[in-house]
Formats: structure tokens, sequence, C-alpha cells
């Protein structure tokens, strides 16, 4: 009988601290996700956020097909300090993760119209956008 209790006991110590972990854990997470969603950084972009402990920029950028997108992408990585670059294509949308401390958000515009394609900050050299395969020459907006 006193085996049973004792083991009795013990399972019910180890079932409290598991649950008291859990919900520690839990409220730890709750205020790291509250705290680091949607923060904007005044020294960046506007679309800059902090989210999930990463810096996330997103920007528009212009092209048409999958080798524009492994381009882009390409382009926007080389840029040290940015750790991912993901374009869509239909929403013609980059976005990137990236340090902001060590990255500056113009170097990677600059470097993805190096490439042949306009950014909402940074229009490519017509030379390079006309050298584009055809498949990847989109309308381009007029110039200012």
């Amino acid at each position: 009988m006193k085996k049973t209790k004792a083991i009795l006991v013990g399972f019910s110590l180890c079932l409290f601290f598991f649950t008291a972990s859990l919900s520690f854990a839990q409220c730890g997470k709750h205020n790291k996700d509250s705290q680091s969603k949607n923060v904007q950084q005044s020294n960046q972009d506007k679309n800059t956020k902090l989210t999930l402990g990463k810096y996330e920029a997103s920007f528009k950028v212009f092209g048409n097909c999958g080798m524009c997108k492994s381009r882009i992408e390409k382009a926007a990585k080389t840029i040290d300090w940015v750790k991912s670059a993901d374009w869509n294509g239909k929403t013609k949308m980059l976005t990137i993760s990236y340090e902001p401390e060590k990255t500056i958000l113009e170097d990677v515009h600059k470097n993805i119209a190096k490439e042949g394609h306009d950014t909402e900050k940074v229009r490519a050299d017509d030379d390079i956008y006309e050298a584009l395969p055809g498949c990847c020459q989109y309308e381009r907006l007029k110039k200012e």
C-alpha cells in the first residue's frame, strides 16, 4: 500500500511539473510573439517589420516568369546579410529577410535593377532590360 501511494504521489508531482512547464513555455512564446509582430523600423522602409525574431521587407519588383523569379531572388541574396528572398510572380512582391543594421535596402533595389528588373524605387537601365529574354520583358512604367 505504501509503495502504491508513493508511486501515485510521484506521478502526481511529475504531472504537475510537466503541466507547469508547458504553461510557462506557452506564456513565454505568447509574450515573444506579441512583442515581435509588426514592429515598424523607422530607419528602413515602410514595409519593413520584425516578425518572429527576423526582419523582413517587402517591395514590388517587376518580372514575368520562373527565370525572372530565379534572377530576382539571386540578385537580392547576393547582398551581404540578406538571409532569404522570395518573389511572388502574381503579386510582383519580393519579400526578403535580413539584418537591418548591416543591410541597406536601397542596395538590394539597385542590385536587382542591375539584372534588368525595375523595382518600386530603382529603374533598370534600358540596355540591360532589353537584353532580358523575351518572356522576361514585362510592361514597364513610363520614365518620370
